[in-house]
């Protein structure tokens, strides 16, 4: 799959100044190895496989939001935008949370 970032912000963190985006560097790490892994799958369907990765959607109203988590405590949020050959995932957030609140 294909990574698109929503801000140019997000899109450091997979540039030697992913520091300018004030996240942890445990959280910065482990983003940039789920993003291998997301480059990796070929579907959907794979990534709702891989168990730890923790993959759930959320809808929003007609919007369906797809979440990953990075670490324990911050998830990554993307949306996927299917085209007749490829999908593309679009990182939308980086935010902390809790999986008790998931």
């Amino acid at each position: 799959m294909k990574i698109e970032f929503l801000t140019r912000k997000l899109a450091l963190i997979e540039t030697d100044r992913a520091a300018e985006t004030k996240l942890p560097i445990a959280v910065i790490q482990s983003a940039r190895l789920k993003l291998t892994l997301l480059r990796a799958a070929p579907d959907i369907g794979t990534l709702q496989g891989w168990k730890s990765l923790g993959y759930r959607e959320t809808s929003r109203g007609s919007d369906v939001e797809h979440t990953i988590f990075v670490t324990p405590e911050w998830e990554m949020n993307m949306q996927f935008q299917i085209e007749q050959d490829s999908t593309r995932v679009v990182v939308v957030s980086m935010k902390e949370c809790s999986r008790e609140s998931a």
